[in-house]
């Protein structure tokens, strides 16, 4: 089965945003980098943990059959799940 594969998610901070990025990849192609952007006041309530990105790649996953990798933590809450 192919996987997608969540790199290690960043906080970038912009002018008066701030963006929560991660590349992924799936099986030798191109990664791509998927980012949730948020108002700089945010800022302080991102992590760098990997669940928002399993969360918006769980339906793709879901419909092309595919298993999700993180090279980043996930929380205990988000595992429970798993």
């Amino acid at each position: 089965m192919e996987t997608l594969i969540i790199c290690k998610p960043k906080i970038e901070k912009l002018d008066n945003r701030a963006r929560l990025c991660s590349k992924i990849s799936e099986n030798g192609k191109p990664s791509y980098t998927l980012w949730f952007d948020v108002d700089a006041k945010y800022a302080d309530y991102l992590t760098e943990s990997a669940d928002a990105f399993a969360v918006a790649l769980l339906p793709y996953a879901m419909n092309n059959s595919l298993n999700i990798s993180a090279e980043a933590k996930m929380s205990k809450q988000f595992c429970m799940f798993c």
